[in-house]
């Protein structure tokens, strides 16, 4: 258990993600954190009578390695935001950060991303076009009911730069497989 410094010296945390209170007269007493609607858990201080609310995640790193260096947020590791272990915490960049998102796939993209207007089948038809070069960018955009800047992403790998032309051959085969939609037709 390490104790927190001023102005939080009535507290303590521990290797394994606990927070610990001690006020004068009384045992070190666990307590016990609540999720905030960011998906992180907070405890609450009381100092002179004024109640803050702090991140356990935080907390740990600034009583293990130090304070947060400038630029830097805190990392968990596995990706999971319940576990605040020390050995899961770290400092990075925003963009570390980010791409751990990315590697673990916690980040929407696509059809699962809530404001996609494409599907993975016509961004690979976007993208045929584009390489073919037989259509413009603008009739591009009126065909698929997009602004052109969205094709003009798209050709440049700023939107859906993740899916490549190998995707284009599983997608085609995919839609092979169904001949019997189109006899029903």
């Amino acid at each position: 258990m390490k104790k927190l410094g001023a102005p939080y010296n009535n507290y303590a945390v521990d290797r394994h993600g606990n927070v610990w209170s001690h006020h004068v007269g009384k045992t070190w007493r666990k307590l016990k954190p609540s999720k905030q609607i960011n998906g992180y858990w907070h405890v609450v201080f009381s100092l002179r009578g004024c109640r803050r609310s702090l991140s356990v995640h935080r907390l740990i790193l600034e009583a293990f390695v130090g304070p947060c260096p400038i630029g830097m947020e805190c990392r968990h590791l596995n990706g999971d935001s319940d576990d605040n272990r020390l050995l899961n915490l770290q400092w990075g960049s925003h963009r570390e950060n980010e791409k751990d998102r990315m590697d673990q796939g916690r980040t929407p993209r696509g059809i699962k991303q809530h404001l996609a207007k494409l599907t993975e089948i016509q961004v690979l038809e976007i993208k045929s076009a584009l390489r073919i070069g037989q259509t413009r960018s603008v009739e591009l955009a009126h065909r698929f009911g997009v602004a052109s800047c969205t094709i003009a992403h798209i050709k440049h790998g700023r939107s859906w730069g993740w899916l490549k032309d190998k995707d284009a051959q599983v997608s085609t085969m995919l839609e092979e497989e169904d001949p019997e939609e189109e006899e029903e037709l």
